[in-house]
């Protein structure tokens, strides 16, 4: 079984910085992964998966997108505070 207290946590920091950001993004179908969650993005710039992975050496989080099952684009080195943003940016 899957420990989801960091897809939790992924999630309630989006929350905590932006209330309406999930929402506007057309989130669902998340699922929760061993050190992130992957979840399905309806923005007006992109549409398709993302995933967002904690990194636990350096406290960063790794946001990929993905088309057609492939990564299409990735950003490391995100911390929590620069997660809204960042996805606001690729996702729109």
């Amino acid at each position: 079984m899957t420990d989801l207290s960091t897809a939790k946590t992924i999630l309630n920091q989006i929350f905590a910085a932006d209330r309406w950001a999930l929402g506007a993004w057309g989130s669902r179908e998340m699922v929760g992964l061993e050190a992130g969650v992957i979840m399905k993005v309806s923005g007006t710039k992109f549409k398709g998966k993302i995933e967002i992975q904690l990194d636990y050496n350096n406290d960063t989080y790794t946001v990929r997108t993905y088309k057609a099952n492939k990564v299409s684009s990735e950003m490391t080195d995100v911390y929590a505070e620069q997660l809204v943003p960042v996805l606001d940016s690729v996702i729109g």
